[in-house]
C-alpha cells in the first residue's frame, strides 16, 4: 500500500492489520531543510503489539532515496516484539514504540517506511514524522 504525501510533515499510517510479509508506506518528498525522521507505532490498538505474544514481531525501517525512488538506502531499522514492554519513563507499559534517525544530506530526497511482520496478524497505527 503506497501513501503519497508532500512533506515536511507526517505520513499517517492508518489503522490496518498486517499479515506476515512487507508493507510499504510512502514515498513522500523530504524538504531540503529536514534533518530528522521518527517512525512511531501505537502498541495499544485492538489486536496491536501489547495484546500479542513475543512470537509476533515487526521490523520497522525508514529508507531514503536521492534519485526519485529508483534506489533506496536504509536510514534506521528496529525490531518490535509483541507483548507488553516496560515504559521508558513513568512505569507501566509502553503505549508506543519508535525508531528515529537523521536523514542523509542531499536535495530532491524521498522517504518511505516499511514494516515487515512475522507471527502475525498484528494491528498497527502510527506516523512517520519528518522535521
Amino acid at each position: 500500500m503506497g501513501i503519497e504525501l508532500a512533506l515536511p510533515g507526517t505520513i499517517p499510517i492508518p489503522l490496518t492489520t498486517l499479515n506476515n510479509g512487507v508493507q510499504t508506506f510512502g514515498p513522500a518528498g523530504i524538504s531540503n531543510a529536514d534533518t530528522l525522521a521518527v517512525l512511531s507505532i501505537d502498541r495499544t490498538v485492538a489486536g496491536g503489539l501489547n495484546a500479542l505474544t513475543a512470537a509476533t514481531t515487526i521490523e520497522l525501517t525508514i529508507e531514503q532515496s536521492d534519485d526519485g525512488g529508483v534506489t533506496w538506502f536504509l536510514i534506521v531499522d528496529g525490531v518490535l516484539t509483541g507483548g507488553p514492554v516496560p515504559a521508558f519513563r513513568g512505569g507501566g507499559n509502553a503505549t508506543t514504540s519508535s525508531v528515529a534517525a537523521d536523514w542523509a544530506p542531499g536535495t530532491g530526497r524521498e522517504a518511505r517506511a516499511k514494516m515487515t511482520t512475522a507471527g502475525g496478524p498484528v494491528a498497527v497505527q502510527g506516523t512517520l514524522t519528518i522535521s
